[in-house]
């Protein structure tokens, strides 16, 4: 800290213009990246001069670096100057830090962005999921639902991204799946077809296979072709659903 204060007393921030610096590469990026509070302070007006004249992201991605090594103390501070930084809390890049701590299950971090109110929690990231659909998405685990949780509470919309139910049954995150619909989030929005071929998929929770079951229609669904009989009657034998198999059979 005491090297780089002499640096810029020295030289100003006109240093940071002058090195060969690449993306990724950035002194308040890395100082993020491990955790130096007081060197991202110092180099925190540079990053919003920088994003400013140059319409850059510069602080959104310090602020990914502080999230993806769980800096929490380098998280706040970045988020206590938001408004310095003129972020667009609709634009997609907005989201990308949320989706990253929401991701890697930070608990803490996922608290403080919903605390600053940091960007839209109905913005896609650069995949086109939300956060609450990275949430879904996500292996299950204790910290992974209190984040759902968070986010539903929050007022995340359930509706904006329609396959939130089939995210969560790719990932066998049944907790996730009862809590969206526990909150009255439902099927109409989804193809059959993909609740079928989720269905069919050999997983170790029959209690998932069961859930998407509910939302089948076997008799509709039998009058089709041989394609999704196929889909009933390998989900029914991966689920182990006796009766549904003698259905199938019949």
């Amino acid at each position: 800290e005491a090297s780089a204060r002499k640096l810029l007393q020295m030289c100003g921030s006109k240093i940071l213009d002058d090195l060969p610096i690449f993306e990724g590469q950035e002194p308040i990026r890395i100082a993020a990246w491990k955790g130096h509070t007081n060197i991202v302070e110092l180099f925190l007006p540079y990053c919003i001069q920088h994003d400013t004249e140059k319409e850059g992201d510069l602080f959104n991605r310090t602020l990914k670096a502080a999230v993806t090594s769980e800096h929490a103390a380098v998280v706040k501070l970045l988020l206590e100057h938001k408004a310095d930084c003129k972020t667009n809390s609709h634009d997609r890049h907005a989201a990308i830090p949320l989706c990253k701590a929401v991701e890697l299950g930070h608990v803490s971090i996922v608290r403080l962005f919903l605390e600053y109110n940091y960007c839209s929690l109905d913005t896609y990231d650069l995949r086109g999921m939300t956060p609450l659909a990275v949430a879904a998405a996500t292996r299950p685990s204790p910290a992974n639902l209190e984040i759902a949780q968070l986010l539903v509470g929050a007022g995340a919309d359930l509706y904006i991204y329609d396959k939130l139910l089939l995210e969560a049954a790719g990932s066998d995150n049944l907790p996730v799946m009862k809590l969206l619909l526990a909150n009255n989030l439902h099927w109409r929005q989804l193809g059959w077809l993909e609740v079928l071929w989720e269905f069919s998929r050999p997983r170790d929770n029959h209690e998932m296979g069961s859930l998407l079951l509910s939302w089948i229609d076997v008799d509709r669904i039998l009058k089709y072709g041989n394609l999704q009989r196929c889909y009933l009657l390998k989900g029914a034998i991966v689920n182990r659903l006796d009766d549904l198999l003698e259905k199938v059979l019949k």
